[in-house]
């Protein structure tokens, strides 16, 4: 098996913190989530992930400071970190923009070219399940995420790995560290 594991950053943000409300956010190693994902989904041979991808915004110097630990550790998990500046409006609010777009596109160019047989998308986002019914038949979709969070649309689309399944194996057992 020859796969591509794209992170959704800000949707896996927002699931980790939903998961402990109140309390420290859950997180995970990204080292122990390919060895994880690899015994998953070809546990009878070595499965390969040498496309690595995390998606994240940032609203402003300060935030994108905040993330550099993070990206540091995802980093030794030889993961590409790909940044968004968040569009901020008039009235002050922030919101992501372009990031599930470029995913999409990073994602699909990937698996038309036939680097890879396996597509890992870690999300909750059910934008994604046009992506999934878009791929080459060669390609298969597997999306990772938490029970509470995944919307059945994305169930149908692709196979699906629980993390509540495989978390005694992805844990961060470090020090903790901003999402």
């Amino acid at each position: 098996m020859n796969g591509g594991i794209f992170i959704d950053g800000a949707s896996w943000a927002m699931s980790f913190t939903e998961q402990a409300p109140g309390a420290v956010p859950l997180r995970l190693d990204y080292e122990k989530l390919i060895s994880a994902l690899s015994r998953e989904l070809s546990p009878d041979r070595h499965a390969e992930f040498p496309h690595r991808f995390y998606y994240s915004t940032y609203r402003g110097l300060d935030t994108r400071a905040s993330k550099r630990a993070f990206f540091r550790e995802i980093k030794k998990a030889n993961f590409t970190i790909c940044e968004f500046q968040a569009k901020q409006y008039a009235d002050g609010h922030f919101e992501d923009k372009g990031v599930d777009v470029a995913l999409a596109l990073d994602a699909y160019r990937v698996a038309a070219q036939g680097d890879i047989d396996t597509l890992v998308v870690g999300t909750h986002d059910t934008d994604f399940v046009s992506l999934f019914d878009r791929l080459p038949t060669t390609c298969a979709p597997v999306v990772v995420g938490w029970k509470k969070s995944m919307g059945g649309e994305l169930c149908q689309a692709a196979r699906v790995i629980y993390l509540e399944d495989i978390w005694d194996q992805v844990r961060y057992d470090g020090v903790e560290l901003p999402i």
